[in-house]
């Protein structure tokens, strides 16, 4: 087993928090590295800590969980955030879909399937975006037409290193930036234009003409 994946927990309830982190500590593949009680403690400690994985709560006084994860993917595009909240109604999913939140749990979840979808999530091995909800929440997103973001100057700059064939290695190279990062960009390009791999966001890309 290589290093654990270093997990931040963001929710204004102490006593949760400090009861996930105890669950959380059971298991080797992680590591609670800090807790913050809302979005503007989470921005400080992320820059501190770099944290791979953050866990966060959507209502949270001050700064929500909406709020503070388009943030936190503005300044930190190789973070993966999970929402992890009691409220699963659609619109809130497609609200943290479109804050950057590359996955979205119901806090009744089990504690391995949580620590498994942290791994996945992490590793990249599961589909850009990873719902754990109620059926009826999956019946409304399947009517849904999720809305779409737009793409950044620097996701466009990736998508065309990408549709020229270049591995997430070769594009760090070439931006001067860490692979870390790359996979951020990557993850968000996926996300935002409803892709499940590389071969098919460089279709949707050449057919929607957002690269030559």
């Amino acid at each position: 087993m290589g290093e654990p994946i270093k997990v931040m927990i963001v929710d204004d309830h102490t006593l949760f928090r400090q009861g996930l982190r105890k669950v959380l500590e059971c298991y080797e593949e992680v590591q609670v590295i800090g807790e913050a009680s809302g979005g503007k403690e989470a921005i400080a400690m992320v820059a501190e800590l770099q944290p791979d994985v953050v866990l966060m709560d959507i209502k949270m006084p001050r700064m929500d969980g909406f709020e503070s994860t388009g943030l936190l993917r503005e300044s930190h595009p190789e973070l993966v955030i999970i929402a992890l909240t009691m409220y699963d109604g659609a619109d809130y999913v497609l609200k943290m879909v479109n804050a950057g939140a590359t996955g979205y749990m119901h806090k009744d979840i089990p504690a391995d399937k949580l620590v498994d979808a942290i791994r996945h999530i992490h590793e990249g091995i599961v589909p850009p975006f990873y719902l754990a909800v109620g059926a009826e929440t999956l019946r409304e997103l399947i009517a849904t037409k999720v809305p779409g973001k737009e793409l950044s100057s620097q996701d466009e700059q990736v998508l065309k290193l990408m549709a020229e064939g270049n591995s997430n290695k070769e594009i760090a190279m070439k931006l001067s930036v860490s692979d870390q990062t790359i996979k951020g960009y990557v993850r968000s390009i996926f996300q935002k234009l409803g892709a499940s791999d590389r071969t098919e966001a460089v279709a949707i890309a050449l057919r929607k003409r957002l690269v030559e």
